[in-house]
């Protein structure tokens, strides 16, 4: 079962493993960034994303003046959709209730360089792959 083009195809199965970088987490995003993508992707969408988690709080996003964005100074993969959750030449901190979801799969995945850090409270599944197709 593929959940998102954000992640290969396959199978995955749900597990009872804590949230840790590299696994596939479910989770629903805010009516704001649901709205974001509705409008983005002119789908209705499931109201839930799936998403690999790259790095759990805390950390700190900043995003330069180039529109580029840097978690704990590392920069992130580029993408066209500029960041909703942060100005330009700001930096936010964020503790360990959040984890940034961070998908390079597919060119400009919405994922949190657009959104933000999710709370780790909105996570209804963690998965892992038995079987991808790509």
């Amino acid at each position: 079962m593929n959940f998102s083009p954000s992640i290969e195809p396959g199978l995955y199965m749900r597990t009872s493993n804590p949230i840790s970088p590299g696994a596939f987490v479910r989770f629903q995003p805010s009516a704001q960034t649901l709205d974001w993508h509705r409008n983005l992707s002119r789908t209705e969408g499931s109201g839930t994303f799936t998403k690999p988690v790259s790095q759990i709080g805390p950390f700190s996003i900043c995003s330069s003046e180039g529109g580029s964005l840097q978690l704990d100074g590392v920069e992130l993969p580029r993408s066209t959709l500029k960041p909703r959750f942060i100005g330009v030449g700001e930096c936010s901190e964020f503790d360990g209730e959040y984890f940034f979801a961070l998908a390079t799969r597919v060119p400009n995945s919405f994922d949190s360089r657009h959104y933000g850090p999710v709370p780790i409270s909105s996570v209804d599944g963690v998965f892992l792959p038995v079987v991808t197709c790509d």
